[in-house]
């Protein structure tokens, strides 16, 4: 994984973790973390998509971590449900 696409999944992890847990709207927040980073369309597109997708996705993602995680949703650290999330929404949904 390049120091790029290190940057990209923070970028998700952080707009994520604002509408997940801090109650923001993914709006907002994409505009206020996109526009303070010098990123290609590519990239940007990229993110929107992967925030996108896992808001969409989200309670089917939480039937799957509650599936095989020994320790439900509603018992996990934010931090890694965040991750949990993102992390499968590209799994399953994504071919990058």
């Amino acid at each position: 994984m390049s120091s790029t696409d290190k940057n990209i999944r923070k970028i998700s992890f952080d707009i994520l973790y604002d509408v997940f847990c801090n109650g923001k709207l993914l709006n907002p927040s994409l505009n206020e973390r996109l526009s303070d980073n010098p990123l290609s369309e590519e990239d940007k597109a990229f993110i929107k998509r992967e925030c996108t997708g896992t808001i969409e996705h989200v309670e089917s993602i939480d039937e799957l971590i509650n599936k095989y995680s020994k320790v439900k949703t509603t018992k996990l650290d934010r931090d890694i449900l965040v991750i949990l999330r993102l992390a499968a929404y590209e799994i399953y949904h994504m071919d990058r």
